[in-house]
């Protein structure tokens, strides 16, 4: 099962020039990344006291939205961009409205997320009018194609937990809440970060046994890299694909965490031909193997 790499981006503080932040990220662009991810924050929300005593809610942008810089990788580097839609913080109408704003762009990959809860929160809570639920999401995503006569446009992949999401009761209830998902539309799952392989083995075939046949993404950040200090708010991960298919395939024995399998452990990192970039060096652990994208927009190996 090959790797390939994506680039993961925080959209920057305001402040930064777009120039500033496509010269961060030219330097990554020599790993040919299949896709940027972009993720995607809730605007920030304090209480200014007023001159009576009485309190006045302010909702505050620190940083630039996802949209603004799909459009700038974009207009720059011949790469795909998926931006991280949530529900929190938005209503259905301003979901819709940046449904089209993406479908104008011709940006047809999504992460559809429910985001996490407010600082202070216990539990998540949408904005009136909005979703409670990533499936709702999915759910108004393909809704918003059939309105819009642009049915199959959308590429949805919605969030997987090997180790459970920690707001589950139990795996069985995760795993329902992700078929949920993946009935209301989802071409395929992205998994969360994990530490044994046998985790993410035993979170596949539960995910088999419950009817949810998309391909599941296998992600993994490169812990051994120095992305943090080179470029904040730049993270360099590895991916490979597990679909239906290939799981029936004999499982090679492991030995660690982070992939024996795949051969991209500790081990002497092999540059690109032609590489000129010291900063893009400290990211690399290991060679990157060419993929090609299927005919529904994934991205698989080539055996």
């Amino acid at each position: 099962m090959k790797q390939y790499p994506s680039l993961e981006i925080v959209p920057p503080l305001k402040g930064m020039t777009k120039d500033e932040l496509l010269n961060d990220i030219r330097p990554f662009i020599e790993f040919n990344p299949k896709y940027i991810n972009v993720t995607c924050h809730r605007d920030e929300v304090t209480y200014e006291e007023q001159p009576d005593g009485s309190y006045r809610k302010r909702l505050i942008r620190r940083r630039v939205s996802e949209t603004a810089v799909c459009g700038a990788i974009q207009s720059e580097f011949k790469v795909n961009v998926v931006p991280h839609l949530i529900c929190g913080g938005l209503t259905a109408e301003q979901i819709e409205f940046q449904l089209q704003d993406f479908k104008f762009m011709g940006i047809s990959n999504i992460l559809a997320l429910r985001g996490d809860c407010l600082t202070g929160e216990k539990r998540f809570s949408p904005v009136p009018g909005g979703y409670d639920h990533a499936n709702e999401l999915v759910g108004a995503i393909r809704c918003f194609e059939k309105e819009n006569g642009c049915e199959g446009f959308f590429r949805i992949g919605v969030g997987g937990y090997p180790e459970k999401h920690f707001e589950a009761a139990n795996m069985d209830e995760d795993i329902a809440n992700l078929k949920r998902k993946v009935d209301a539309g989802a071409d395929y799952i992205t998994t969360q970060m994990f530490f044994d392989n046998q985790v993410f083995y035993k979170f596949v075939d539960r995910c088999r046994a419950a009817g949810i046949s998309v391909p599941i993404i296998r992600t993994q950040a490169d812990l051994n890299s120095k992305a943090s200090e080179t470029a904040p708010g730049i993270l360099l991960n590895r991916h490979s694909v597990r679909t239906h298919k290939r799981d029936l395939r004999p499982r090679e024995r492991q030995t660690g965490g982070l992939s024996n399998r795949s051969g991209m452990g500790r081990r002497s990192m092999q540059r690109p031909s032609g590489s000129r970039s010291s900063r893009c060096s400290l990211l690399h652990d290991g060679q990157i193997r060419q993929h090609h994208r299927n005919p529904a927009g994934m991205f698989l190996d080539n055996q």
